[in-house]
This record gives structure tokens, sequence and C-alpha cells, in this order.
């Protein structure tokens, strides 16, 4: 009933707007893009595109190739850019999520029919991906990747209904995985924008109570990928014992407080790899790793599938080899016709952006058994030992600084009615000692007045960034007075 309400809804809407041209968002182009990109295997056709990215604003029609989509309403997204949903007319099940910083664009859209995806080529060009609509993502993860770590806590009561807490997520890359971006942070950006917001819709479908928050994302520098598919479970063992120059992403995950690590990587022999919680303990904090190939960061629901692993649900029990956090903790596939397969079950069948559970249904097909196969309530039920694997830190979010325009800078991981200070400085970066600690700033620092957090515990502070600072860094540092911690401090040269 809520899906023929929301169509039906769509349709009125729609209407509302008939008078309103829905205008191509990007077009053909002939020129050669910046740089060359190794396209996903099972890629069944590219283009080269020029586009219009002035034309994505709320409740605008537009043309995604043939495809008629109307935008939502634009959320700010890490790293300074935009992220926003858009629905398919005529297609209310269609997914359709779009993300920008600047020029720089990356859609994803997928329905019954079609999939396919926009992302950055270089030289100001673009490139659509059709794909198959039936996933062979293969994942990594087997009985070797089973941690069962010591004290089991007892699975709490009733895994009630929450508002949507959120569990902290740092995201690196390798510079491998970069240059399947064309070597853009913006474009790389915009996949992982993308792949959070379909994380976190395959929870809101699915009556899953948390949320994933983006707090970081990074370039590891200097690291060199392993070759083919015991070259995942290789990186996945460096990273969560942070060899080498992978020790950064240790520093910066407990910097940032991240309760758990994703790493991109350019190799794709698997889909991804993680460590799977067998155990719901807070010890499994530091087997809170998982890899995705950069291929799959926004694709067929791969990242909620590694992070899947990581709080305790299987795969299906024909293709799973064991249990995950509890004996009923595994992903459904249906028997009826068609098949489906939810977030974490294995082919046949279509993939769904739904969790297991025999509350949740899918074309009149249920997605689970009680007691047998529910990941609804494994993620309910592992959520509060997930959240806590670190302890929430403020975060800075400084974006591209424009001379003679205005920049959002934004403060979020704090408490509603927390009191934020922002320190700037043109001099450089310090260190100064402050009631708070030790600012990475030097004096004199240009203070805001205090800014309460509003109800998301975010604080937003609009800056119209003068002329005269262009080509001049800029050091950013702010303090959580309520608590007296720190942020983390932010540079920036202004463009």
């Amino acid at each position: 009933m809520q899906r023929i309400l929301s169509a039906a809804l769509l349709f009125l809407l729609a209407s509302s707007l008939s008078g309103q041209e829905a205008l191509s968002l990007w077009q053909p182009s002939q020129k050669s893009p910046g740089s060359w990109m190794e396209l996903p295997a099972d890629a069944l056709s590219n283009a080269i595109v020029q586009v219009d990215s002035s034309l994505l604003a709320a409740n605008k029609l537009l043309l995604l190739g043939d495809q008629t989509v109307l935008l939502g309403t634009p959320e700010k997204a890490f790293g300074g850019g935009w992220v926003t949903q858009a629905e398919l007319i005529g297609d209310s099940d269609a997914e359709v999520l779009l993300a920008w910083n600047g020029s720089v664009v990356a859609a994803s859209f997928r329905s019954s029919s079609r999939h396919f995806q926009l992302a950055w080529a270089g030289n100001g060009l673009h490139r659509v991906t059709e794909l198959p609509t039936t996933s062979g993502f293969r994942c990594g993860t087997d009985l070797s990747h089973a941690i069962n770590t010591p004290k089991p806590e007892a699975a709490p009561g009733g895994g009630g209904p929450r508002h949507h807490e959120s569990i902290d997520v740092l995201i690196v890359y390798t510079p491998q995985a970069l240059l399947g971006h064309g070597g853009s942070s913006s474009s790389m950006n915009n996949a992982i924008n993308l792949g959070v917001k379909q994380t976190n819709n395959t929870f809101a479908n699915s009556g899953v109570n948390q949320r994933i928050q983006l707090v970081h994302t990074a370039e590891m520098v200097g690291y060199t990928e392993k070759s083919g598919g015991s070259g995942f479970s290789s990186m996945l063992s460096e990273l969560t014992n942070g060899s080498g120059v992978l020790s950064t992403a240790h520093t910066l995950r407990d910097q940032y407080g991240a309760d758990f690590v994703t790493m991109l990587v350019a190799n794709s022999s698997y889909g991804g790899v993680a460590w799977l919680m067998t155990n719901v303990s807070a010890s499994f904090e530091k087997w809170a790793f998982n890899l995705v190939t950069q291929f799959s960061a926004n694709r067929d629901w791969v990242l909620a599938h590694e992070l899947g692993h990581n709080m305790g649900c299987a795969h299906d029990r024909q293709n799973s080899g064991g249990s995950g956090a509890y004996s009923y903790s595994y992903g459904y596939r249906t028997s009826g016709s068609p098949s489906y397969r939810t977030v974490m079950a294995y082919a046949p069948g279509t993939r769904l952006g739904r969790w297991s559970s025999p509350n949740v249904t899918y074309n009149g097909q249920t997605l689970g058994r009680a007691n047998q196969e529910e990941n609804v309530r494994t993620l309910n039920n592992t959520y509060s030992t997930c959240e806590n694997f670190r302890d929430k830190q403020p975060i800075l979010a400084v974006p591209t600084l424009l001379a003679g325009f205005s920049s959002y800078i934004q403060v979020f991981n704090t408490t509603p009615g927390d009191k934020v200070i922002l320190g700037l400085s043109l001099t450089g970066a310090g260190p100064t000692n402050t009631p708070y600690g030790s600012a990475l700033l030097t004096m004199p620092i240009h203070a805001s007045p205090k800014l309460t957090a509003d109800s998301a515990g975010e604080v937003n502070l609009n800056w119209n960034v003068p002329n005269s600072l262009k080509g001049l860094p800029a050091w950013f540092h702010a303090a959580n007075i309520t608590t007296s911690v720190l942020t983390n401090a932010e540079t920036r040269t202004v463009l």
C-alpha cells in the first residue's frame, strides 16, 4: 500500500510540473577525456558526455539519457559537495542517486530494466557506463574471515525503534583506486557519497535503526596494491594491522573517531572482503575493517554488504559456511518467481537493496523467515556495540574555498545544543594553547561567535571568502566548548 501511495504522489507531483520541460543533464561529446580509465569488466557500453551541472536543482525534471527523473532536495555531503535522490517517473522502485562537487558529477541509476553510472572522465568530461541489471559481484569473505572475539555480549532484548543513530565510518583509498577517477579527489568523494547514501537507503527501506556517517576520506599515499584474489585478503590484513603507510588509516581512525574503516582498491578480483563478527563484543573493534573495489563503491550495495559482515551479518545459508553474530544472521533468497535476494545473499535472483527479515516484503514476497534469516534484527541488535568501537569526535569539514564566493563550513558529530567556536588563522598552523587544548593555529586567531548545534548536532557557518585571500592558505580549527574538545584541524588554499 505504501508503494502504491508513493507512486500516486509521484504521479501527482509530476503532473503539477507537467509544464516544465525535462532538460538533458548531459550531451554527447567528441572530445577526448583527460586520462585513460579502466572500465568494469562487465561494462556493456560507455560514452563520453558533456554534463551541465547548473541543472542540478530541487524539483527539476531532468533527462538522464532517455530516462526522465524528478530531482529531490540536495543534501550537503562530505567534501563540500552535494547528494540527492531522484524519482524515476513511472517507476517508484528505481533507485536514482546523484552527487556533485562543482562541475564534477556522479550518478547511479538502477531500475528493473536499466543500470548505468555517470562518472568523471577528466578534461571537463564525464563517462556514462551501461552495466548489467544482474549483479556479478563476488565477495571474498569466507570462513577464514570469521572472527571469534572473547567475552561475547548477550543480544539486546528488543532492538526497539530508535531515531537513526549513526555509526561513524572512515573511507580511505589507494593511489591506484584514485587513478580510476582520473586522479580527482572530488570524483572519488562523489562515488563515496553515493555509496554512503545507497547504504543508508538499504537501512531505511528495511527498518534498520542506524545509519552510517562518513567522517573522513583520505588517500593512502605511497601504498602499492597486491594483485589477484589472494591479494585481497593480504591487503585486508595489512589494513587491519596498520602495516607500513597504512598506519595512517589507524591514526585517522582515532583522530576522527571512526567505528569502521573501509579501503577502496583498484583490484577487482572480488567486489569486496571483510572480517565477519561472529560474537557481539567490543573487542571486535580491532577487526572492524573491510575492502571494496572502487568499481563497486556505489554499485550493487557492495559497501553495505561488506559493512554488514563487520556488523555481524553472514551470506545466505547456502553460501555462508557458518553463521554471523547470531543463529539467524543470514541473508535470504526467495523461492518464488521472480526470485529476489537480499543485500547479503548470493545469486541466483535479482539483488535488492533490502536486508533479510520476515517483516520486509518486496513485490508480495517475504524476504526472510522468523529466527532463520533476520539481518535487520542482527543489525539492530549489534548497533549499540558497533557505534561504541570509537568515541565520537566533533568533526570539522571545510570545502574548497573560492575567492569571492560563499562557502559552508561545518562542524558535525556534536550533541544538539552544544556550543561551538570556529577559529581561523591566516599566518600558520600554530600551535597555540587554548582552554580547550592545543589549537593548530598561529596568532592572531579570528574566532567566530559561539554557534549552537542544531537538532542534528551540526553547526553550519556561511563564510563569504574575501577576494583578497585568493592564492593564500587558511588554517581552521574548531572547539566544542560544551565538552571542551577540539575538532580536527584543516588547511585550505583559497582558489
